[in-house]
């Protein structure tokens, strides 16, 4: 699972996505509808196997990218 901590200053929202190391798209969630405040996204990562992934977060206003590397022990 992915987790992910997300601050909404405001109702909105959220589209997340999983993109391999080009920024390709491999796998979208569903979009989540959040209040403003403090919330944790669990993200199931359907089998992806070890390697360099990125994350996006998408609003109305805004788009988030980070890195992160997959490896189970």
């Amino acid at each position: 699972r992915l987790r992910a901590e997300v601050s909404m200053p405001g109702a909105g929202e959220l589209r997340p996505a999983l993109l391999d190391g080009e920024h390709r798209s491999l796998h979208q969630w569903p979009p989540v509808a959040k209040a403003p405040g403090k919330h944790v996204l669990e993200l199931p990562l359907n089998g992806q196997p070890d390697g360099t992934y990125y994350f996006e977060l998408a609003t109305a206003t805004q788009r988030t990218v980070r890195r992160f590397n997959l490896a189970r022990a």
